[in-house]
């Protein structure tokens, strides 16, 4: 997932759980900072030990708070959520639609109801701009942003480890498509 972010942005992971993605994309200095997101006490502690053990208290904000309410407005220019159901990744967008002003990239990782994102995204003007589906122990892994070449390396939530995975590839990512009405 890491290679997928936008280098030198501001990374907001929702549900950061152990904040490892957060750590990796600032250590490895492809983005600027971060803010790690988890609406539950134990996860959000973990968080917190995760930062402070890396040295990383400068660069990263870990906040306890529900989906993007942890955000202020175009905050962050990357918003990772996943290892959720779809049902509420859609909700988490739907509750924080006022803290996206349309130019962050959002890497969405369903595990399941997949449609259900897709649904969101389209009622609400996003285009999938790509996708890859990878596998991961036996397991079939999908949404991820790609625009590099086809043997990425990716980060696994499970194991805090940044891996090459075999991969089934059709290419992804979610950004914001502008309408145009000129």
């Amino acid at each position: 997932m890491a290679a997928f972010i936008p280098a030198g942005t501001v990374l907001a992971d929702i549900g950061s759980d152990h904040a490892y993605l957060p750590v990796f994309c600032v250590k490895d200095g492809s983005v600027t900072a971060a803010v790690a997101g988890e609406v539950a006490e134990g996860p959000y502690h973990s968080a917190q030990k995760q930062v402070e053990k890396a040295g990383l208290t400068e660069k990263i904000s870990v906040r306890k708070g529900d989906g993007l309410e942890i955000l202020a407005p175009g905050e962050a220019g990357c918003i990772t959520i996943a290892g959720m159901g779809g049902a509420l990744i859609a909700s988490i967008l739907d509750r924080g639609k006022a803290k996206l002003n349309g130019k962050e990239t959002l890497i969405l990782q369903p595990n399941t109801g997949s449609h259900i994102v897709r649904g969101w995204l389209a009622e609400n003007g996003w285009a999938i701009t790509g996708e890859d589906i990878l596998e991961e122990d036996g397991k079939i892994d999908g949404w991820r942003k790609t625009d590099g070449p086809s043997q990425e390396k990716t980060f696994s939530r499970k194991t805090g480890k940044y891996t090459k995975l075999s991969r089934q590839s059709t290419r992804a990512a979610v950004s914001r498509s502008r309408k145009r009405n000129a």
